[in-house]
């Protein structure tokens, strides 16, 4: 009987046993787990945001603009000496025998419409109102055009020259002979060495 009563007693010790460990086991399956996060690393999200490219300008050019607002140089020649002074238009030669002589000396002139008073072979010639009056005509030697030119008393002309001194240099320097000369120095004291004549009209006298 005794040897039943310890079985007995072993099989419950060892129920509890098995019963004890049977709880363990059941209360260590239904305990919730908790996620290791620690070793979990979340990567951020890198958003890239376009760059713009930057807009390039290009420079204007804002220099100012020259405008040439000169005058034309005037190309008009008439009644300019060769050195391209003005000249100075005369209808009546005694302007310039009867009023300071000298002070016309070096000038271009035009004398406009004027009538001959005598001539000579050379053909050289007198403008103005008399012996004691006027002023002497040289022809420049190196125009053939106006050395082939005749003039003659009447004559009515329009000269193109410009005065000088009546010396005998002057007198050695063209067709004009020193006796001439001398007469052109007893009245005015001048003489115009013309570059070029025109007859407007001719009384064709010999």
């Amino acid at each position: 009987m005794e040897a039943q009563k310890i079985m007995t007693i072993h099989k419950i010790a060892v129920l509890a046993g098995v019963l004890s460990i049977g709880a363990a086991v059941c209360a260590q399956t239904s305990s919730p787990q908790t996620p290791d996060t620690s070793q979990t690393q979340t990567a951020p999200q890198t958003q890239e945001t376009p760059t713009a490219a930057p807009q390039t300008t290009a420079p204007q050019n804002n220099a100012p603009t020259t405008q040439d607002n000169a005058p034309a140089p005037d190309s008009s020649t008439q009644n300019q000496s060769p050195d391209n002074t003005q000249a100075t238009v005369l209808v009546d030669p005694g302007k310039i025998y009867n009023e300071d002589p000298t002070h016309w000396v070096g000038k271009h002139v035009v004398l406009q419409n004027v009538m001959v008073e005598e001539g000579d072979k050379a053909g050289n010639f007198w403008i103005g109102s008399d012996k004691h009056h006027r002023l002497l005509i040289v022809k420049n030697k190196n125009n053939p055009n106006l050395a082939a030119k005749e003039f003659h008393k009447g004559d009515v002309v329009t000269i193109d020259g410009t005065i000088h001194p009546a010396g005998d240099y002057e007198a050695s320097e063209t067709n004009a002979s020193s006796g001439k000369m001398q007469k052109a120095r007893n009245t005015s004291g001048v003489f115009l060495l013309a570059e070029d004549v025109d007859i407007a009209s001719s009384t064709q006298h010999k």
